[in-house]
């Protein structure tokens, strides 16, 4: 009796723990399900945002060349503003020239006018003088001779009194016609000097029109872009997030399997390149290389290390991100876990060249593991290294965890 009262307690002890165990299994297998559901629908969203990003990242390139093409054109326009205020100083010249050739004209037609007015008062002395004394005709005063000698005396007065007449005549009628014949030169002169001048006028007008246009759509390109920047860096931020989220579900997943996830232990990083190289710039405020700003937040340290280096991983980890990512060009991150201080750290690997990513997003790294090659790519002036170290996604100086 007591041998059956023992194997029926084995038996019930055997059943519990069996069902206990399928219980267990059962609830891990559901655990596993739906978070596998949670990542895939993360990595949906991240694919939606990376899209989002390369569609920005395009614009934006479209909306810089369009602001390059449009200041090369504001530079065209100055040039031909140059010109046209360079026309308008020497037909400004002309101007001057063609009025103090007015004034010194009008000065001759005034002396012309006083010599025609002075041979006028002399032919009206003569008509008057006619007047009074009564009209004689020239055959009189021939007749009237009282010798041939007086005859041929009287005949050479009369001569040159008609001479004369006939030379004050000749000379007012020169007179004014040089005096018509130069007041339709100058006229016709002034005039098309100053058809030109208001020509070169409208055209300056026009240009600065113009050029007042193309200042207004570079300003509407630089909203655009601003625009396009503050929504990639907002998708980037997603991106960032969520690849976190992946992180801890990846975690989840590996501790409902009975695997444990990766724990920062502390202290010094590797060095992230195979031999030591130049800093070309430190952590904090710079000017911007690429874009000449000055002020400019640098979030990691750059090391100029040449094209095909090798890049290793800094510490134990899981690769968050390993594609391209904004102004990083081809980049990956890599998620070292939580520090004692229950702070999760990052690293990041920036301006990876062309085909030089050699790790996946979820692969497991180890401290020192090629993870990439040194190159180019996104904002960058020449092949390095852009190295930063995150904690919470906050970037920090990566200096003291470097030495």
């Amino acid at each position: 009796m007591k041998k059956r009262i023992i194997y029926l307690t084995l038996t019930a002890s055997l059943v519990a723990a069996l069902t206990t165990t399928q219980l267990t299994s059962s609830y891990a297998a559901t655990s596993t399900k739906n978070i596998d559901q949670q990542i895939a629908n993360l990595k949906k969203q991240k694919a939606d945002s990376q899209k989002t990003i390369k569609d920005a990242q395009n614009k934006i390139a479209q909306v810089k060349s369009d602001k390059q093409l449009t200041l090369r054109e504001i530079d065209d326009l100055n040039n031909q503003l140059k010109a046209t205020y360079a026309k308008l100083e020497q037909l400004d010249a002309e101007l001057d020239k063609t009025e103090k050739e007015l004034e010194n004209q009008a000065k001759q037609l005034d002396e012309a006018e006083t010599r025609v007015a002075k041979r006028d008062d002399l032919l009206k002395s003569r008509l008057r003088l006619i007047y009074t004394n009564g009209a004689v005709s020239y055959l009189d005063v021939l007749f009237n001779a009282t010798s041939f000698s007086d005859f041929l005396t009287r005949l050479d007065s009369l001569q040159m009194v008609f001479n004369q007449d006939q030379e004050i005549l000749d000379e007012n009628k020169k007179d004014r016609d040089a005096i018509a014949l130069k007041k339709e030169e100058v006229a016709k002169s002034l005039v098309e000097v100053q058809k030109l001048y208001d020509t070169t006028t409208a055209l300056r007008v026009d240009l600065q029109q113009k050029e007042h246009a193309k200042e207004v759509r570079v300003a509407e390109l630089e909203h655009q872009a601003e625009s396009l920047e503050k929504i990639t860096a907002e998708e980037e931020e997603k991106v960032i997030t969520m690849a976190r989220e992946e992180s801890k579900l990846q975690a989840e997943k590996a501790k409902a399997a009975g695997g444990s996830s990766y724990k920062y232990s502390g202290g010094k990083f590797a060095y992230p390149l195979p031999s030591q190289v130049p800093v070309t710039s430190e952590y904090g405020s710079r000017v911007n290389p690429v874009t000449g700003q000055k002020g400019e937040f640098h979030k990691g340290i750059d090391f100029g290390a040449k094209s095909g280096t090798n890049i290793l991983a800094a510490e134990d980890g899981v690769v968050l991100l390993a594609s391209s990512y904004s102004g990083y060009g081809n980049c990956v991150i890599i998620n070292h876990g939580k520090d004692k201080n229950g702070n999760e750290v990052w690293t990041l690997y920036g301006h990876i060249r062309m085909g030089g990513i050699k790790v996946s997003k979820g692969d497991k790294v180890k401290r020192g593991q090629k993870i990439a090659e040194v190159g180019s790519t996104g904002q960058s002036t020449g092949p390095h290294l852009h190295f930063e170290v995150r904690v919470n996604e906050k970037v920090v100086d990566p200096g003291p965890y470097l030495k």
